[in-house]
């Protein structure tokens, strides 16, 4: 291996170990055992996306931060981390340890499984360190909040461009405060666990958008039998013809949608942990409601 890294380029060596970690993360940690100069190479690959689904793997993150024999410079997570994607159940101080570390986070989700009083840390964290964050890419859950925090004025919002929010039904957010996001042009909105009471509200919320909004995503259940709050054909029929806000798009996150339209879309749960994670296969879930908007306008001109 030595041998030939030193006949190759070294802009062509580093991009060909980026490619292989990039598209094997597994085998990533054995290339960086090859060289000090492959090493250097591939961990800002392993460490630009972190997902964490349980204390484990945010122990042992933990652990190589504060290893006092690491060849990392003080700033390197701050530096190469991109994208931080949180799904626990429980998260402990050792996740608090790397979201500080990891301030030049550009992308980050926070979605707990189920509400704990173990989220009780990260709730503090939320209060006293939102200025350490200016992510442009942010999903969160109300439930990972304290109840009194529900603002869109914290540091933390004010670089978005794209903003996704669990929304339960309660949970009294302050949605005129988005009029001042002045760089949000994408919201997605997920209400499918209250989707009867949360729909009744999203007259309220439209008129708060900023101006520079594009694309406004609703998620939602399909329907069931008699169930007027999921995704139907007739309200898909009616968002895709502009009925209700050109920007609206009905998203939907069930195994087998009963409703196949052209203009709803359909991602499961581990579509959307690639999304959030940087990983996205064909495009995001933003990607794709964008293409829908961009088509429904170049249909209303072509009416005309």
């Amino acid at each position: 291996m030595a041998n030939l890294l030193a006949e190759l380029p070294e802009d062509v060596g580093r991009l060909t170990f980026e490619l292989v970690v990039e598209s094997s993360p597994r085998d990533g940690a054995a290339y960086s055992l090859v060289s000090k100069k492959v090493k250097s190479w591939v961990e800002p690959v392993l460490y630009r996306n972190l997902v964490f689904v349980s204390n484990d793997l945010s122990g042992k993150l933990c652990d190589i931060m504060q290893d006092p024999k690491s060849t990392k410079s003080p700033d390197f997570f701050a530096t190469h981390v991109k994208s931080v994607v949180i799904a626990s159940h429980n998260p402990g101080e050792n996740l608090l340890t790397v979201l500080k570390a990891c301030i030049g986070v550009e992308m980050l989700a926070i979605w707990p499984t189920f509400s704990e009083s173990g989220w009780s840390n990260l709730q503090m964290f939320w209060v006293s360190n939102l200025g350490f964050l200016a992510p442009v890419r942010l999903a969160l859950s109300g439930d990972a909040l304290p109840s009194d925090s529900y603002t869109f004025t914290p540091p933390l919002f004010q670089r978005l461009t794209h903003l996704d929010i669990v929304w339960s039904f309660g949970e009294k957010w302050r949605w005129k405060e988005l009029l001042g996001l002045r760089y949000l042009t994408h919201f997605s909105l997920d209400i499918r666990f209250f989707p009867a009471d949360c729909l009744q509200s999203l007259g309220e919320i439209t008129p708060c958008f900023p101006p520079s909004l594009v694309v406004f995503v609703v998620w939602l259940p399909s329907s069931t039998d008699g169930d007027e709050n999921g995704i139907t054909k007739e309200n898909a029929d009616a968002v895709s013809e502009g009925c209700v806000d050109m920007r609206l798009i009905l998203a939907s996150m069930d195994d087998l949608p009963l409703v196949n339209h052209a203009e709803v879309i359909v991602r499961h749960y581990p579509d959307l942990m690639r999304d959030w994670s940087g990983k996205s296969i064909g495009g995001d879930f933003w990607t794709q409601a964008e293409e829908i908007v961009a088509n429904r306008y170049q249909r209303m001109r072509l009416s005309r």
